[in-house]
């Protein structure tokens, strides 16, 4: 953008020059002529750029937090142990917090939705139906992040640290502040792997550009999504069934 703006600027000085010289000012003009894009704005702002990775990372960070130091306060108080001694298995303990944990991440998704596009008037140009299963499908992998936390932390310092610690990687790293292409080659291709990359370029793609389902970068931030939530929930699942053997 910035290179955009010297360029329309260094254009308008040399057709004042040749005005100034009583030459044609059409002399100044560039031999290639951009029109009105397709897709997206002309000229986007770095509101447009950040907003969809703010979506997807607020949702995930905060029921990651929210999941992990729920789980770790069960397990400090060791309602955990009465309910393996009560015979529950480790998959209804699963299923029980995602269950719950599930109708917070709604409630919050239609929270962000509401402040986004009524209050703070950030546009959509795509299906909101889209965006908001995006947004929902965020909070979920959040949730199997953190009840991943939870097994792996043994109080509610270390659920913290990890948590938090985990949120300046993805947000400098996943394309949310930064592009990826101002990263490093060997940086780039390290954060393509990561949670939230694909996911805020596929959520970007329908805010801005109003595209669907059939556009590849669109599902595949899907896919993304749903691969690594299943990852994280597997693991928990076996982290479980080990804690209980």
């Amino acid at each position: 953008m910035l290179k955009r703006k010297v360029q329309i600027e260094f254009q308008n000085f040399i057709r004042s020059v040749l005005e100034d010289c009583e030459f044609n000012s059409k002399f100044g003009d560039s031999p290639v002529k951009f029109n009105e894009p397709i897709f997206g704005e002309k000229s986007p702002s770095f509101r447009s750029f950040i907003a969809p990775g703010l979506l997807n990372s607020t949702i995930y960070f905060v029921v990651v937090a929210m999941t992990a130091i729920t789980m770790v306060k069960e397990k400090e108080e060791g309602l955990w142990n009465r309910m393996m001694a009560a015979g529950i298995t480790p998959w209804q303990i699963l299923v029980s917090h995602i269950m719950t944990t599930t109708v917070l991440v709604a409630m919050q998704t239609a929270q962000i939705l509401v402040l986004s596009l009524f209050i703070l008037g950030i546009e959509c140009r795509g299906s909101v139906v889209l965006l908001a299963a995006h947004i929902f499908t965020n909070g979920v992998i959040g949730m199997a992040f953190g009840l991943l936390i939870s097994l792996v932390c043994r109080n509610v310092g270390e659920a913290n640290f990890l948590s938090t610690g985990s949120f300046y990687p993805y947000i400098l790293l996943s394309g949310i502040l930064w592009p990826l292409e101002g990263l490093p080659w060997y940086i780039y291709y390290l954060s393509r792997y990561l949670p939230l990359t694909l996911a805020t370029e596929s959520l970007r793609d329908i805010m801005e550009k109003g595209w669907g389902l059939s556009w590849p970068s669109v599902y595949a931030g899907y896919l993304a999504t749903i691969t690594w939530t299943i990852f994280y929930f597997a693991c928990s699942y076996a982290l479980l069934r080990f804690k209980k053997s």
